[in-house]
This record gives structure tokens, C-alpha cells and sequence, in this order.
């Protein structure tokens, strides 16, 4: 995304961007490269408004908090200003189900300072801590400069505070109540454009031959094969799977958690 964003920015022919976020977050890492990206793209003079779908929240509203304009709809939920930190500790799965026991030789403490088989050590938790605060520390201020508000007010809102669009704009969190189709509108008409202008990227595209392997009998029974072939009962295997979904995730998230709306 960080590569389409800078490519944009700067190629002659974009006048403008909007930015389309539907997202519950994710890496704070992330979230902070795609925000410098998009401010390259503003710093070429070039305005950038965004669009929020069914949810821009947490690291979704990280990059959309300096945009130009934001525009919601009514029940977008957006907000979720926090970090989190979240290392497995897989200890009691690997020993007690799968059997396998581990000793380990160290020169020093922070030698493992991240491993799922034992539980967080206090020099780690301790560092985590501080590393969540910092970036905690920085979403905020990212919120205030994007969003023309002192830090103390953010911060009043934020805390993983989950609002709905309409009360988001209540907040200063977001401009606009309307659809993708209102935010083309409007930088159409403030750049004196055409709708006719407006070109999507990036562009999808599928490999030809992942179409033909997808379409295939081979590949569709190999892959329902591995789905039902594991050597551990159902319950061992699911929290291997989350487990493995956790470890491969950074560890400072900047992501809202799933929340249904009745």
C-alpha cells in the first residue's frame, strides 16, 4: 500500500486522493508507515480525504486522521484510540497436548526475550509496557496534529473508546456523514473535476495460472484434504491455529477487537 500511496503522490496526472478505509486496525508499525505515506501525498499539494466504510477504527483511524476531510457513515464505528502488546505464552498447549518439553541455555536475560513456551519475564513485560506507552503516545499526537485539537481533549476520547459516526463528528473525530460516492463528489467539485476523472487503484490482478490452479479438481481436493488430515483432535488443532495467528502478528497492535452492534 506504502509503495501505490508514494507512487501517487508523485505522479503528475493525480490531482487528488480519496482514501477508502475499512479496517479494524492492525500493526502499529504499519499504521505509522502508511501515515507518513499518506503525508508525503499531502506534502505534494495534493488533497487527500477519506472515505470510512463499515468500520475505521484503532490503527483504520490512525491513517485516516490526517486527512484533509473524513467522512462516515452513520454507524461506522471509528475511534478505538490505543495500543495493546500481546505475546502467547503456548506453555501449558505445548506441554500438556503436545508433550514436548523445553531447556534452554542463555548467556543472559534478554537472550529470548519473545518465545511462546513460558510465560512473559518481568524485564519483558516491564519493556513492552513502555513501548506501548510510547506509541500510545504518538496515536495521540498524530490524532491531535491531524485533527486540530489539543492532546488532553484526544485523549479524553480516546482510551479504545469505540464511537459510532454520528457521534464521531460530535467529537471532531470525523467531518462528514456520507458515502465513497459523497467523498468523490466532493473533491470532484472543490478540484472543478469530472466524476468521469476518477480512476481506482490499486488494481487487482490475479495471476493466470492461480486462476487455472484454483479452478482445478487437483487443487480443490489437495486443499480439502489438508483441512480435514491433522494428527491432533479438534480442540489441539484450533489452538494451534490461534496460536499461530497470534505469533505471526506484531506484537504492539494498534486493532480494534470485534464488537457487534445490536
Amino acid at each position: 500500500m506504502v509503495g501505490h500511496i508514494t507512487a501517487l503522490a508523485d505522479d503528475d496526472k493525480v490531482a487528488g486522493m480519496v482514501f477508502r478505509v475499512n479496517s479494524p486496525g492492525g500493526s502499529a508499525f504499519a499504521s505509522e508507515q502508511i501515515w507518513e505515506a499518506l503525508e508525503y501525498f499531502k506534502s505534494k499539494d495534493k488533497p487527500l480525504y477519506v472515505s470510512m466504510g463499515d468500520y475505521a477504527a484503532s490503527g483504520g483511524y490512525y491513517i485516516s486522521c490526517g486527512a484533509d476531510s473524513i467522512f462516515a457513515d452513520k454507524t461506522t464505528l471509528t475511534g478505538s484510540i490505543g495500543v495493546f502488546g500481546m505475546i502467547p505464552d503456548a506453555s501449558g498447549l505445548i506441554s500438556g497436548k503436545l508433550g514436548i518439553n523445553f531447556s534452554t541455555v542463555e548467556s543472559n536475560a534478554n537472550c529470548m526475550p519473545m518465545t511462546i513456551t513460558g510465560p512473559m519475564s518481568p524485564q519483558l513485560h516491564a519493556a513492552m509496557q513502555r513501548n506501548v506507552e510510547n506509541i500510545y503516545d504518538l496515536f495521540t499526537s498524530r490524532v491531535a496534529e491531524g485533527r486540530g485539537m489539543d492532546i488532553d481533549s484526544v485523549k479524553a476520547i480516546a482510551e479504545g473508546r469505540v464511537w459510532v459516526g454520528a457521534d464521531a463528528i460530535r467529537l471532531g473525530l470525523v467531518d462528514r456523514i456520507g458515502s465513497l460516492h459523497t467523498a468523490v463528489r466532493a473533491m470532484a467539485a472543490d478540484l472543478d473535476m469530472s466524476e468521469a476523472d476518477v480512476v481506482s487503484y490499486p488494481k487487482a490482478e490475479e495471476k493466470m495460472w492461480m486462476t487455472i490452479l484454483r479452478n482445478s479438481e487437483e487443487f480443490t481436493e489437495a486443499k480439502a484434504k489438508l483441512d480435514v488430515e491433522s494428527p491432533f483432535d479438534a480442540e489441539t488443532a484450533q489452538a494451534l491455529r490461534v496460536v499461530k495467528k497470534i505469533r505471526t502478528m506484531n506484537p504492539v497492535q494498534a486493532r480494534m477487537e470485534k464488537i457487534e452492534v445490536k
